[in-house]
């Protein structure tokens, strides 16, 4: 079975994305931060998308990681950069370190990027 890895799936693209890949008959897992809640059928996967370990850890097994993690709104110009930046470069790093096939997809974007 196809097992896919969403970050940012508690995301509004993410919400509209996770229904989409269980109806196709795709197994998805969410990479999620604590108190963050999924629906029935995803596979919450605790994590956070800056921590090297938990995402390669949420990696295993998956056929693919559609990246959709991304912070817009907060005061913290350094915290839109460090996410931004930094998160879209780790899932590379954890689908390495989980020998993952298949290809790392970006659905995200913001001001200035």
């Amino acid at each position: 079975m196809t097992t896919i890895l969403v970050t940012g799936g508690t995301s509004l693209v993410g919400s509209r994305l996770r229904p989409r890949l269980l109806d196709a008959g795709i197994e998805c897992r969410a990479l999620v931060r604590p108190g963050k809640e999924l629906p029935a059928g995803v596979t919450p996967v605790g994590g956070d998308i800056l921590d090297p370990e938990s995402l390669s850890a949420a990696a295993q097994g998956v056929s693919a990681i559609v990246h959709l993690a991304a912070v817009l709104r907060t005061p913290d110009p350094d915290e839109i950069w460090k996410v931004n930046l930094e998160g879209t470069r780790k899932p590379h790093r954890g689908r390495a370190g989980a020998r993952t096939p298949g290809t790392v997809h970006y659905g995200q974007h913001g001001p200035g990027l």
